[in-house]
């Protein structure tokens, strides 16, 4: 990246419609090209009229397997999310785009893995721009919850012949340190607590539009109209199923004598029938001009609005997201939608009169799932350190199920899955649990919950499914040769039962590294817990048995007495069929595992591979 910057440069800058991470590519760009440099940008079809208008060279992604869509949440489809950013697309998209015409330098977005793996390939002089929080994919739960995607990656590497990344190093930071320069569109003060961060890490603060576009007429009308505080709700960029949360927003802010301004984040407007005329609702508004205005932001703190609020000096509050999980960790972040931070980095003066919250981003921050800490200690069975066993139940009295007026369980509309936080090289790391990768879920329509509801004895406990996996997680269940049963009762939640959950924690932490394990899922049915291991032999869930802190575990089960019932087996499969997928391109049936189609090639992701424990 060295040389004179006034000599005028081609730029190739690649990245993908994700919602935040495009603002400040876009920025990036328009300010090269202020600066006389040449800037073609690699990206998905659904930027090419924003690219263009900034003044960019346009080219496409030829065949991208994920693109966003109008109510699809990236959540909704996560795999095809993981596939497009970590498989060998991107890499070779960029190779295609380099072999048409070779760039000086590159600048790659810092999520685009694939992109990034082919740039170290390509030995072209490159910067990797990062559009969150460094600590978030170095040493927080960003790293795990990608945990997942480094098989994709590594098979990407394996094609343009480069060695694998462990996941032990922190795969995303290795990458980017293999790839090139690597530069944060943030501020060291918003990493948080921790150790120093690399010496080619550089934090060059947040890169807004030079010459952003005019607000929409409604909400320069509504700016100009002045008188009453003006209020910014800003619920992302993207859609993340925000309909409940904005039609909250709204039903409070017609209780309060303010202007608002409501950006919708790809939420359907709701219909304009006896809307208040101080509330406007559009698609998007520039920061950059909206907030220099703005008394009070209201965000689902995505880093961008962030940096943004800071830098017009306006006080913000946060309700909840995807994000929610790590925004928390930044200072000033917390659960509940309260004013937590009011920073100038000189975009305004205060104005006199404004109410603002604490000066700086130095309010102390929240611990994340601490709604409830003394359940959250008792659910981690008040260890602390490195044990990684699994939470096997959530409060030791069942959660109240929902119910039908003839007192018939209903099924819930929220699954949701968890699985145990690593310890990482921070011994200062506040502990927590955060959601498994998972495939969309697709709860039953209310017809088919009746139908449900009318079984006899039909249950639905709306506690947590958790699960960890062992040496041999990448297998699916075909490959089981014995399953683990067990069942046990707890009746109080007191001294002897932490000394339960302690147990629990040691073995189950022994039997992930135990050869022949393949997972365990654990599950509340009312009352009962239940937990299910995958073996790949009896012989091996038999060598498991006699170990050492299993025959330990089992001693202080008799002598402490802390269950109230317990059963626990070993069964053999009577009859072990293959597993099928169905190929998304041709429909055709694969015996699994395969990497690909055998009809037509396509890439198949193995879901046991996908969220199999890295060991």
């Amino acid at each position: 990246m060295a040389g004179d910057d006034r000599e005028p440069r081609e730029f190739l800058l690649v990245s993908w419609d994700g919602g935040g991470n495009v603002p400040p590519m876009l920025a990036l760009a328009k300010r090269l090209c202020a600066r006389g440099h040449r800037v073609r940008l690699l990206d998905t079809e659904t930027l090419r009229t924003r690219a263009r208008r900034a003044g960019l060279t346009f080219e496409p992604f030829r065949e991208a397997s994920w693109t966003p869509a109008p109510e699809r949440a990236i959540e909704d489809d996560v795999v095809g999310f993981a596939v497009h950013l970590a498989g060998p697309e991107l890499a070779t998209e960029l190779g295609a785009a380099v072999g048409r015409q070779r760039p000086d330098v590159l600048v790659v977005d810092a999520m685009a893995a694939g992109a990034l793996s082919a740039a170290e390939h390509l030995g072209i002089p490159t910067g990797v721009l990062v559009h969150l929080r460094y600590r978030y994919f170095a040493e927080e739960n960003g790293a795990l919850a990608w945990a997942p995607a480094l098989d994709l990656l590594n098979g990407a590497r394996r094609e343009i012949g480069l060695g694998p990344i462990e996941a032990e190093t922190g795969f995303w930071t290795e990458l980017w340190r293999r790839s090139g320069a690597v530069f944060v569109a943030g501020l060291p003060v918003l990493e948080g607590p921790g150790p120093d961060l690399p010496r080619h890490v550089r934090h060059i603060g947040p890169v807004f539009d030079p010459e952003p576009r005019p607000l929409p007429e409604e909400v320069a009308t509504l700016v100009r109209r002045g008188g009453s505080p003006l209020v910014v709700v800003s619920l992302s960029t993207t859609y993340m199923h925000q309909e409940r949360l904005l039609g909250a927003v709204l039903d409070a802010l017609d209780k309060l004598a303010v202007r608002a301004a409501v950006t919708l984040g790809g939420v359907p407007a709701p219909g304009a029938a006896g809307r208040d005329p101080r509330v406007v609702l559009v698609p998007w508004a520039p920061h950059e001009r909206l907030l220099a205005d703005a008394d009070c932001v209201v965000t689902h703190a995505g880093y961008g609005t962030t940096l943004a609020s800071l830098a017009a000096g306006v006080s913000f509050g946060l309700p909840a997201d995807r994000t929610r999980s790590t925004d928390e960790r930044r200072p000033g972040g917390g659960p509940g939608s309260r004013p937590v931070a009011r920073g100038r980095l000189g975009a305004r003066r205060d104005r006199p009169g404004d109410r603002v919250g604490p000066r700086g981003p130095g309010v102390p921050h929240q611990r994340p799932f601490a709604r409830r800490p003394d359940r959250c200690a008792r659910q981690r069975g008040g260890a602390r350190g490195r044990a990684r066993g699994p939470r096997l139940t959530g409060p030791s009295a069942p959660s109240p199920t929902r119910r039908t007026r003839d007192n018939r369980t209903q099924v819930s509309r929220r699954h949701r899955t968890k699985r145990p936080e690593r310890q990482t090289e921070n011994p200062n790391r506040e502990e927590g649990t955060m959601s498994a990768p998972a495939l969309p879920v697709f709860p039953p329509s209310p017809e088919n919950e009746v139908l449900f509801a009318q079984i006899p004895g039909f249950r639905q406990t709306p506690i947590p499914v958790v699960a960890f996996d062992g040496p041999e997680g990448d297998r699916g269940p075909e490959a089981a040769g014995a399953i683990l049963v067990l069942h046990m009762t707890m009746v109080d939640d007191n001294e002897r039962t932490q000394r339960f959950w302690r147990q629990v924690a040691l073995t189950s932490r022994a039997a992930s590294e135990t050869p022949g394990f393949m997972r365990m899922i654990a599950f509340f049915d009312g009352a009962a817990n239940w937990a299910l291991g995958f073996w790949r032999r009896v012989e091996d869930a038999q060598q498991f048995a006699r170990s050492r802190s299993h025959l330990e575990a089992v001693k202080e089960m008799h002598e402490a007495n802390f269950e109230y019932m317990h059963y626990a087996g070993i069964w053999q499969p009577v009859e072990t069929r293959a597993r099928h997928a169905y190929c998304d391109g041709c429909g055709a049936e694969v015996v699994m595992p395969a990497a690909t189609c055998p009809s037509c090639g396509r890439p198949l992701v193995d879901v046991f591979i996908l969220q199999g424990a890295r060991q």
